[in-house]
Parts: C-alpha cells; sequence; structure tokens
C-alpha cells in the first residue's frame, strides 16, 4: 500500500474518532444542565434542549431511542 494512502486513511480515522468523542461529550451526553425533550407531531420529530430546537423533521422509523437527563 501506498505510504500516503495508507497515512491518509489514519489521518481520516483519527479526525472520525475525535469528532465521534466530541459529539459525545458537548451534544450527546446526558447531564443535568441538558434536558432533551423529544415532540412528536404528526410525522414530524423535534428534539429540544434547554429551550433550544436541535433537530427537527420527519422521522421514518417506528422506534425512536430518546435520552433524558435526571
Amino acid at each position: 500500500m501506498d505510504p500516503t494512502k495508507r497515512r491518509s486513511r489514519i489521518l481520516t480515522v483519527v479526525l472520525i474518532c475525535l469528532v465521534a468523542c466530541a459529539l459525545l461529550l458537548c451534544v450527546l451526553h446526558p447531564s443535568a444542565e441538558h434536558l432533551y425533550v423529544l415532540e412528536v407531531q404528526g410525522d414530524s420529530i423535534t428534539v429540544i434542549s434547554n429551550g433550544r430546537v436541535l433537530a427537527t423533521g420527519p422521522y421514518q422509523y417506528s422506534v425512536i431511542y430518546c435520552i433524558f437527563a435526571d
């Protein structure tokens, strides 16, 4: 394998891992300060945290998982 391609793949994997960790720690991790509310109206779903809308749109799945903070 070409060393440049190998280095590029390793860098890509490292960057994906860093982004995943940042999302887990900063956005997806429930804590006392972050309460995630799931609002379903018809076929539309909205995720709200501390009064801010994080995501909205139609859903296509019959099972929806939601994380609530204590």
